[in-house]
């Protein structure tokens, strides 16, 4: 684990998808987010003779006929998911930011390198009429200089979730309950769409603690920063003096 004030890199745990068994994967948190890859060998032979560079974010509008670009590969192709075309008088071109085969990395910040064909597809379809796609370049790279320097046991972790840390909320306990999860929390978007549950080694509660001081500390600074802009616009008496969320549990008890 590697930590500088609140920004932190690390294995933890954690299951890829509902009812996956518990495998290692890398974390990274960051200001505006924590993001999550995985150990995986589909595209280890990609990323063995290929660097991902260019990494740009493009912000479009949707147009009557959508996006204006067609999308191919995939993990059911064991490729990633690419630009296939880019169709001409649409708001891809007319942004002047997207190119055939560029590589889409995100949708709104959630993360497609890692998906079928179909679940990338959907995401597009359902992003909204203002999407922010984040898209790059894979370029060849020297495979022999590469291994010479970094040599030939390198892991390859492939991003599969990122959660967004505006308004964001950790906990250890279970969503919604009051059960309190051993060695592991959970970090849910503001919207509540991007979600991961994390898992520290049995025994390393101290562990844990750092990790959720660094995500906290930058949810905290956040929302300070959301909340010096909003009272930029307001008067003293109408200024913010706290933000955050309220929560509401009820437990019942019934017996028979």
């Amino acid at each position: 684990m590697e930590r500088e004030g609140n920004f932190m890199t690390g294995q933890l745990f954690a299951a890829v998808f509902k009812g996956a068994p518990l495998e290692h994967v890398r974390v990274e948190v960051g200001r505006e987010g924590v993001r999550v890859s995985r150990h995986d060998m589909v595209y280890e032979d990609i990323l063995a003779t290929k660097d991902i560079v260019n990494r740009r974010t493009v912000e479009l509008e949707r147009g009557e006929d959508g996006l204006g670009i067609a999308i191919q590969g995939g993990l059911d192709f064991k490729l990633p998911i690419s630009i296939d075309t880019v169709f001409d008088d649409s708001p891809a071109s007319r942004s002047e930011a997207i190119e055939r085969e560029d590589v889409l990395l995100e949708v709104n910040g959630e993360v497609v390198w890692g998906k079928t064909h179909e679940e990338a597809a959907d995401l597009l379809r359902s992003a909204g009429d203002n999407v922010t796609l984040t898209v790059a370049k894979l370029v060849d790279k020297d495979v022999i200089a590469e291994r010479q320097e970094r040599g030939t046991g390198e892991d390859y972790w492939i991003p599969f979730t990122s959660v967004p840390l505006k308004m964001a909320t950790v906990s250890s306990y279970a969503h919604s309950t009051a059960i309190m999860r051993p060695n592991s929390f959970q970090v849910i978007s503001c919207d509540e769409r991007s979600k991961v549950t994390l898992h520290c080694d049995e025994g390393k509660r101290g562990h844990m603690e750092e990790w959720l001081t660094a995500i906290r500390n930058n949810i905290s600074l956040l929302r300070t920063s959301e909340m010096k802009q909003l009272n930029e616009e307001r008067e003293d008496e109408d200024k913010l003096v706290m933000m955050g969320w309220t929560h509401e549990l009820s437990v019942v008890n019934s017996t028979h």
